[in-house]
């Protein structure tokens, strides 16, 4: 540990800085919290592909003990409702596309090769198959919500994102 993290962590935590100390020699545990807002906690548990353990300090938390719980899927859809900036994105172990709801703006990162995602690709003539895949799956996950987000099987741009899906 840093000598000045160190040094800075024993005055916050005064005499707990040794319990701390030691809890980060330990090997590294892995959870997951349920998004109650979305499924409950039965539910999820009924359909997770993998063994949960509660944790004690909180109910919608579960220790896993799987790796890498990740690779159990092909792909991640993930939205940010951000106004303006509002997109919805596609990740796999290799890349990350994005499609920017309100402006129709596209990305597309190797985050394999490029994990800041520093060289948007979309371009690239030698990946517009990759993206054109990408988006396929986005227009599918898309489809049929209430925003209107895909209409004869293309994305529309300039939909209002609803903030909690009915």
């Amino acid at each position: 540990m840093n000598g000045r993290y160190a040094q800075r962590m024993q005055e916050l935590l005064g005499e707990e800085y040794a319990a701390y100390a030691a809890c980060l020699r330990e090997a590294p545990v892995r959870g997951i919290r349920v998004n109650t807002n979305k499924i409950a906690i039965e539910e999820f548990r009924a359909i997770a592909p993998f063994p949960l353990e509660p944790v004690p300090w909180e109910a919608s938390g579960f220790y896993i003990a799987e790796e890498k719980p990740g690779r159990l899927r092909e792909y991640l859809h993930g939205e940010h409702s951000l106004g303006e900036a509002s997109s919805h994105w596609i990740v796999t172990e290799t890349d990350k596309y994005i499609w920017y709801s309100q402006t129709g703006k596209e990305q597309y990162f190797r985050v394999d090769e490029d994990p800041n995602e520093l060289h948007d690709r979309i371009g690239e003539e030698a990946d517009a198959g990759r993206i054109e895949q990408l988006r396929g799956i986005l227009i599918r996950e898309l489809s049929g919500r209430e925003e209107g987000y895909v209409k004869d099987g293309r994305l529309v741009t300039g939909c209002e994102p609803a903030i909690l899906l009915k």
